[in-house]
C-alpha cells in the first residue's frame, strides 16, 4: 500500500505519470504472461490473479471511502482500477486485449484530468489536495471544477462518459470468460465507488463560503490579474470623486437658494 503515500508526497504531474504509465506496463506484462502460460501453470496463475483482482477491488474501494485527501482518494481508487484491469488478464483472448486497451485509455484521460485540475489549482509551496479546500470551487473557478467533475464521473463509470463504456467492455469480457466472482466484485466495487466520487463532486458544487481561502491564479496571469485589479480600483476611485463633487454642487445650490430667499425677504415691504 505504498501508492497513497507516493501520490500524496509527489507533485500532481508526477503522480499522474505514475498512475497511468505504470498501470499500462503492468497490464501489458500480465496479458503476455497469461497468454504464454499453459497447462497447470495457467490454472494456478488464473486463480492467483482472480484472488488478487478481488482483493484489489475491495481493498482499494473500501479504503478510498475514508479519505479526506483528494490525492490519496485517487491513489486508493487506482488500486481498485488495477483490480478491474486484472479481469481482462484473467479472460485473455482478443476481446480481453481490446477491453484492456480501451479501459486504459479512458482511465488515463480521466486521471490526467483529475491531477491536472489539482496541479492547476495548487500553489508553488504545496499541492491543494484536501477535499475541504475544493468546497464551492465551481463558483470561483468553474472551468477547473467542470474538468475535475468530468474526470471523477468517468472514473466512477457513470453513463455518457468513457469510463462507463470501458466498464461495459470489462463486463462483457468477464461474461465471455465466465469470471463470475470477479464480475460480482466489480459490480459491488463500482457501486461503492460512486459514493466517494460523487461526494467530491457535491463538494465542488456546494455553496461557496464567504471566508473560503482564495485559490492561486494560474501561472502566467499575475500581470493580467494586477491590471484587472487596477482597472477595478480606478473606476471605483473615480466614482467616489464624482460623488464628492456632486455633493458639493448640491450644497452650493442649497446655499444660493437660501441666500436668494433672505434677499427677497429683506426687500419685501
Amino acid at each position: 500500500m505504498w501508492t497513497p503515500d507516493v501520490y500524496e508526497g509527489a507533485p500532481a504531474p508526477t503522480a499522474a505519470f505514475l498512475a497511468t504509465v505504470s498501470k499500462g506496463g503492468v497490464v501489458a506484462l500480465l496479458l503476455r504472461w497469461v497468454a504464454a502460460a499453459g497447462g497447470d501453470g495457467r490454472a494456478l496463475l488464473a486463480s492467483s490473479l482472480a484472488l488478487l483482482a478481488v482483493l484489489s477491488m475491495l481493498a482499494g474501494t473500501g479504503l478510498a471511502l475514508r479519505q479526506e485527501n483528494l490525492k490519496r482518494l485517487l491513489a486508493y481508487s487506482s488500486i481498485a482500477h488495477v483490480g478491474f484491469l486484472l479481469v481482462t488478464a484473467l479472460a485473455a483472448g482478443p476481446l480481453a486485449v481490446q477491453a484492456a486497451g480501451f479501459y486504459l485509455v479512458a482511465y488515463a484521460l480521466a486521471i490526467l484530468g483529475g491531477f491536472g485540475a489539482v496541479a492547476l489549482l495548487s500553489g508553488a509551496e504545496r499541492d491543494r489536495d484536501r477535499i475541504a479546500e475544493y468546497h464551492g470551487l465551481f463558483w470561483r473557478r468553474p472551468g477547473a471544477a467542470l474538468v475535475l467533475t468530468l474526470s471523477l464521473l468517468s472514473l466512477g463509470g457513470l453513463p455518457i462518459t468513457a469510463g462507463f463504456v470501458g466498464k461495459l467492455v470489462l463486463v462483457a469480457t468477464a461474461v465471455e470468460g465466465a469470471l463470475w466472482l470477479p464480475l460480482a466484485t466489480l459490480a459491488v466495487a463500482s457501486v461503492a465507488a460512486l459514493f466517494y466520487y460523487l461526494r467530491v463532486v457535491a463538494t465542488l458544487f456546494a455553496e461557496s463560503d464567504a471566508g473560503a481561502e482564495a485559490l492561486p491564479a494560474p501561472a502566467g496571469l499575475p500581470a493580467r490579474a494586477a491590471l484587472a485589479a487596477g482597472a477595478i480600483e480606478r473606476p471605483t476611485a473615480a466614482r467616489a470623486l464624482c460623488s464628492r463633487k456632486a455633493r458639493r454642487v448640491v450644497m452650493g445650490q442649497e446655499l444660493i437658494v437660501a441666500a436668494s430667499g433672505r434677499i427677497a425677504g429683506s426687500r419685501a415691504p
